[in-house]
């Protein structure tokens, strides 16, 4: 037997559970955020649909019929179940911040903060993704990221919160090993580790153009201790 549901636009069922829950198609009008005619034409439509009428129309308010009282029971419960589950989500999404930064970052700079974050809002959860792989905040996959970056993000609102200072470290040992570095154009030939694109734009603002055959970093690390 084929599911009637398939055929019944939920909208329909909406503005006759309104309208017969507030015993008015005016009143059901301004709850949904339509015209008068519009609920009228979404009833009429399911009670053609059913093959039978549903209101008793009169000037200024309508009553049920019988078949109308026995739907309206059922569309109300379902309804208010619905409005309950999607109610539940919505706040249990609320409460729930999905935050995405570096590791290096969380552990140096956020995790001392995030306790008076917590106690300034005890109804909000934090999630936190410690990560250096990017997150697409448009698609839901955090609610907000911590990044070094210019800030000019389409379809992001970027706020600066501080300025991110990045300068080549090594150890003594390390340094002398290389005989030192006299310019900064004499790292391009050391063993590095980071991130190509960091490196690249450490190199640009040092007036450095990267030649052919430097060395390139051996191992990515986002993380400090």
């Amino acid at each position: 037997m084929a599911d009637i549901l398939a055929s019944v636009p939920l909208g329909a069922v909406r503005a006759f559970e309104a309208a017969a829950r507030l015993k008015s198609f005016t009143r059901a009008a301004d709850e949904l955020g339509v015209t008068q005619a519009a609920v009228s034409w979404q009833v009429k439509a399911l009670e053609q649909r059913l093959g039978q009428a549903l209101f008793v129309r009169k000037v200024r308010e309508v009553d049920l019929t019988p078949a109308g009282e026995r739907l309206s029971r059922a569309a109300t419960e379902s309804m208010g179940l619905l409005r309950s589950a999607f109610a539940d989500l919505i706040e249990a999404d609320e409460g729930v911040l999905a935050l995405t930064t570096m590791q290096s970052l969380a552990s140096h700079w956020l995790a001392a903060r995030l306790g008076a974050f917590q106690l300034a809002h005890p109804r909000i959860a934090v999630r936190l993704d410690t990560t250096s792989a990017m997150r697409d905040l448009t698609r839901g996959e955090a609610d907000l990221a911590l990044r070094a970056g210019h800030g000019d993000w389409p379809g992001l609102t970027a706020h600066f919160l501080m300025p991110f200072v990045q300068t080549p470290l090594c150890s003594p040992d390390f340094l002398a090993r290389m005989g030192g570095f006299e310019r900064p154009a004499d790292i391009l030939d050391a063993p590095r580790i980071g991130s190509p694109g960091e490196w690249a734009v450490w190199f640009a603002a040092a007036g450095v153009t990267p030649r052919e055959g430097a060395q390139a970093p051996r191992l990515a690390a986002d993380a400090q201790s």
